[in-house]
Formats: structure tokens, C-alpha cells, sequence
């Protein structure tokens, strides 16, 4: 079974098992895992927010079927290297969101989280997590770990309350 296909069934069944993520494709595999499976939340902290990227149409798609599905989506983002706010109204998951008369909360991260070397990471619902180990999107993914998925949840709340919006 190829990796994506594997990656949405695990999402779906809610599996609890560790699986590596290691290049942008996987990335990609997860956060549209992450958006077709939640049932409420989806929170991320990113080194960028950047359009080529977040704009794939599988992950803007998912994006689509979040929005479409879930009366009350909650989107947080944080961005470790900022997003222009001149610029953030073009950007492809604003526009999605805005097109469902929804919002997607984007803030910079301030601090620790925009100076030092940060791990970047994707909580969905407290139940499911996406951990990257270093810069070169080698990471770690689990859609059924409630205990990490709490801690990862508390840590981005910390960090989001001291972002600056944009």
C-alpha cells in the first residue's frame, strides 16, 4: 500500500502506532490525514506558512472537506519565521476559510519559539500529533496517542498565547 493511502487509513481507524515521515510528500501525506480525520481541531506550529506548499491541492482539498464537514473547525497556526500580514489575505487556507465564512487564527511566534531551534509540529482533535526532529522534515506521526498528543496540545497553547497576530 503506498505511503499516503496507508497514512489516511491509519488516520481514519484512529491507529495508535508511530510511523517516520521523511520528505515534503509525507508531510503533505499527514496534514491531509490530520484535516480529513478531524472532528474539531487542527493546530500547527511551522517554520513557514508558505503558499507553494500549503497550497497542494491535496492538502487544500482536505482543507475544503474539514470545512465542509465540521460546524465549529477551530485552525490555529504559528509561524516560527512569520507571515507577512500584508500578504496573509492571499494565502490559500485564508482564502478557503473565507470562501466558508470561517477563520483560521495565524499568529508569528515570538520568543524562544521565532529565535531558538524549535521543533515544529501538528496536533489534531488531542488525539493525533506530527513531530519533526529536525529541520529536514524527518518526523514522527501518531493519530491515536491521546497522552502525547495532550502534552504537544499544551505546549502549542502556550506558545500561540504569546504569538502576535496577523
Amino acid at each position: 500500500m503506498e505511503y499516503r493511502a496507508t497514512v489516511i487509513e491509519f488516520a481514519r481507524r484512529l491507529i495508535n502506532k508511530e510511523f517516520s515521515n521523511g520528505n515534503e510528500d509525507h508531510a503533505a501525506a499527514i496534514i491531509e490525514a490530520m484535516l480529513l480525520t478531524a472532528r474539531g481541531s487542527y493546530k500547527m506550529y511551522t517554520g513557514n506558512f508558505g503558499c507553494d506548499f500549503f497550497g497542494r491541492s491535496d492538502i487544500t482539498s482536505a482543507l475544503e472537506d474539514f470545512f465542509q464537514r465540521d460546524a465549529f473547525p477551530t485552525i490555529k497556526i504559528l509561524v516560527e519565521k512569520g507571515v507577512d500580514k500584508s500578504l496573509i489575505q492571499e494565502h490559500p487556507w485564508i482564502k478557503i476559510a473565507t470562501r466558508h465564512g470561517r477563520t483560521i487564527d495565524v499568529r508569528n511566534a515570538k520568543g524562544n519559539y521565532a529565535t531558538s531551534e524549535p521543533k515544529h509540529f501538528s496536533v489534531v482533535d488531542r488525539t493525533g500529533y506530527r513531530y519533526e526532529h529536525n529541520r529536514d522534515v524527518q518526523a514522527i506521526a501518531n493519530f491515536y496517542d491521546p497522552k502525547i498528543a495532550t502534552k504537544l496540545d499544551k505546549i502549542f497553547e502556550e506558545a500561540f498565547a504569546y504569538g502576535e497576530q496577523v
